[in-house]
């Protein structure tokens, strides 16, 4: 299994290429041009002392940060490489559990799951994951979209010694090749390898997965953090109670020199249609 990590999500998102998805998914009409000008029109503004307030900067790629629609608009975008996916390896299935047929059927297709900005490839054989991480990375360059190498990483679940023997040994996909890579021409316009790292574990969307998926690791991360808030909501209830110091209900800030805070600006999503989300 790979955790893809993209260095950045939003931000990096072609917008004519998303418009030209959008109308391929028969989003057209009305409902397109409001889309359309919902993410060209973004504006940013840099509040410092020598910098006046009327001063903003057109943002002229990616989607905005904090937005309700920018998810959606995302997951459409990089849907185009789950189906690129899904035509490439069409064998990358596994048999469900007696008794959990997923549309009439007792397998189901498993190369690809996406949550927002954050993908798992997954397959039975290293071989075929190799290959994964290079259409996914032919994908990314097409579409203008960089993979973090130093915090995308393989592992692996139920795996015995003899069949990690039998794949040339841990980093390996094959005992001919050459350990987890992708071919990438960043930084430099040079192409070049960079080596994809095998882990033992790994933090998945705050769920910490171990080879055997027993999950005793993040159960004990979970009580971790149960007993750690559990100790702060005591303090804060004493400081409440007993701690008479005042502070003041406007402190004096101070704005340094070197100090700088960025606003966007964009269409407030209320111009849309609510049935547009």
């Amino acid at each position: 299994m790979a955790f893809v990590n993209y260095s950045t999500a939003y931000p990096s998102v072609h917008r004519d290429r998303l418009s030209s998805i959008l109308l391929h998914n028969g989003i057209v009409g009305h409902k397109w041009h409001q889309l359309r000008a919902r993410i060209d029109n973004i504006r940013l503004q840099v509040l410092h002392l020598e910098i006046q307030e009327h001063q903003t900067v057109d943002i002229l790629r990616g989607l905005p940060e904090g937005s309700r629609l920018s998810p959606t608009l995302f997951g459409i975008f990089v849907a185009d490489f789950i189906h690129d996916l899904q035509t490439k390896f069409p064998h990358a299935v596994i048999n469900l559990a007696p008794g959990l047929p997923h549309n009439g059927t007792t397998r189901t297709w498993i190369g690809g799951l996406l949550y927002v900005d954050d993908l798992a490839l997954m397959s039975t054989c290293p071989l075929e994951l190799q290959a994964m991480l290079h259409v996914c990375q032919g994908w990314s360059i097409r579409n203008r979209l960089q993979i973090n190498t130093q915090k995308t990483k393989v592992t692996t679940f139920f795996e015995t010694p003899s069949l990690q023997k039998a794949r040339g040994g841990k980093h390996r996909p094959g005992p001919t090749l050459p350990p987890f890579h992708i071919h990438a021409p960043f930084p430099t316009s040079s192409p070049c390898s960079y080596l994809i790292t095998e882990v033992l574990q790994f933090e998945y969307l705050g769920l910490i997965l171990d080879p055997k998926l027993t999950m005793h690791l993040a159960t004990t991360e979970a009580i971790r953090r149960a007993a750690h808030g559990q100790s702060v909501t005591q303090a804060v209830s004493y400081s409440l109670r007993y701690d008479k110091k005042k502070f003041p209900t406007h402190p004096n800030t101070k704005l340094g020199s070197m100090e700088i805070y960025c606003t966007t600006s964009f269409p407030p999503e209320s111009a849309l249609n609510p049935q547009y989300y």
